[in-house]
């Protein structure tokens, strides 16, 4: 007897940029699992393993607040930002307690932006800043949620 078990996945229409930033996330653990993609006409469509939760539907955040912190720390390390830091961007699996940062749509290369100022949640921030806006964002979060 045969038994095929498959990981749900997440499927999402990207364009290059986004797919190249998820896929470097992915490799190194930040995001959930590049499950399979494909390319046509400049379009890409990713699979990714799907998380059952985002932050914003559970409970107990401060159970996902460390590790959430250390993804973004490694994000940063690879000269990433984010830019889109919010509750419904990270997902969780309560089951293990895994999180994961996801949407890249709006993310920077920092050598890209350094030195220039960019729309952070209709605020004009400086690149640099942002590094560190970003991780007050996700704190905050995290002090101010469920």
């Amino acid at each position: 007897m045969n038994i095929n078990i498959q990981t749900p996945v997440y499927t999402k229409e990207v364009n290059e940029h986004e797919f190249l930033i998820t896929s470097i996330a992915s490799r190194v653990g930040i995001c959930p699992k590049l499950i399979s993609w494909k390319c046509v006409d400049d379009e890409y469509t990713i699979n990714l393993e799907k998380y059952p939760k985002t932050l914003s539907d559970v409970t107990g955040w401060s159970n996902y607040k460390k590790k959430a912190v250390e993804l973004l720390n490694k994000l940063h390390s690879l000269e990433i930002v984010h830019c889109d830091i919010y509750e419904h961007n990270i997902v969780v699996n309560p089951d293990t307690n895994d999180v994961k940062l996801i949407d890249f749509g709006l993310s920077e290369w920092y050598n890209d932006i350094k030195g220039e100022n960019i729309n952070y949640y209709g605020t004009s921030i400086s690149v640099e800043e942002l590094f560190k806006e970003e991780m007050d964002v996700l704190v905050w979060l995290f002090d101010h949620g469920k």
